[in-house]
């Protein structure tokens, strides 16, 4: 997965405040890269601004399960 275009990508979303192409590119982001613990993360906190939060917190959990160093 090539990390640095879907960086971009978010970055624009998230700057012109477009949380439904947010959700919408991390969720193509995490099953294409699903060991990625960051993406889960932004993922599980897009659905948590949508008013999606038993996503986020199923979500969030995998985040923490792929790396416990998230909270750090």
């Amino acid at each position: 997965v090539n990390i640095g275009w879907w960086q971009t990508a978010l970055q624009i979303y998230a700057q012109n405040n477009r949380p439904d192409r947010l959700y919408s590119l991390l969720q193509q982001l995490v099953e294409r890269d699903p060991k990625n613990a960051v993406a889960w993360f932004n993922l599980a906190a897009v659905e948590c601004s949508l008013n999606k939060t038993n996503d986020g917190a199923v979500h969030l959990e995998r985040a923490l399960k792929l790396d416990g160093n998230l909270t750090q």
